[in-house]
Order: structure tokens, then C-alpha cells, then sequence
């Protein structure tokens, strides 16, 4: 996370999470499969995501420097891409 404000609430969630909920969140993601969706999505991702690093994903719109959380620090290229896919 690189904005102070970004880190100060990313520290405040992980504060305000109980542990037994992070563990759940942790398995849930190592098992995930994915089901077959059958409308129209678009996936948004970051080329710094660690988490789900972006070599790994495939048809997606790429965040140049986007990480985990880009959401809340790149909300402005986000948007421009749902703007788009909307329009």
C-alpha cells in the first residue's frame, strides 16, 4: 500500500478483523473454483497484485501498478474501465 491514508486503513481493517474470520478467508481462497458464469463480466487487475499475482490471470483489464488495493489508491482508472465496459 502506498498512500499513508491507504496503509492507515488497511492497518485499521486488519485491526478490526477477528482472527477466526481472516483463517476462514485464507482457506476459502486457496480452495476457490470458480463457477461458470454465464453473463457478461469484466475483470479488473492490478500488475502489481501479489495476492493474485497478474501473470496468472488472463482477460483482464490490467491496472499498470495496481496492487491488492488498488480500489481505494488507483479508484480513478478503475472507474474509467467500468465507465467504458458501461457505455
Amino acid at each position: 500500500i502506498k498512500s499513508e491514508e491507504g496503509r492507515g486503513l488497511f492497518l485499521d481493517m486488519l485491526h478490526d478483523t477477528p482472527a477466526d474470520f481472516i483463517k476462514f478467508g485464507s482457506k476459502a481462497i486457496l480452495k476457490w473454483q470458480p463457477t461458470l458464469i454465464k453473463i457478461k463480466t469484466i475483470r479488473i487487475h492490478g500488475t502489481r497484485d501479489r495476492v493474485f499475482p497478474a501473470k496468472k490471470i488472463s482477460n483482464a483489464h490490467l491496472i499498470k501498478g495496481g496492487n491488492h488495493f488498488m480500489a481505494f489508491e488507483k479508484a480513478k482508472e478503475v472507474s474509467e474501465v467500468i465507465d467504458k465496459e458501461l457505455s
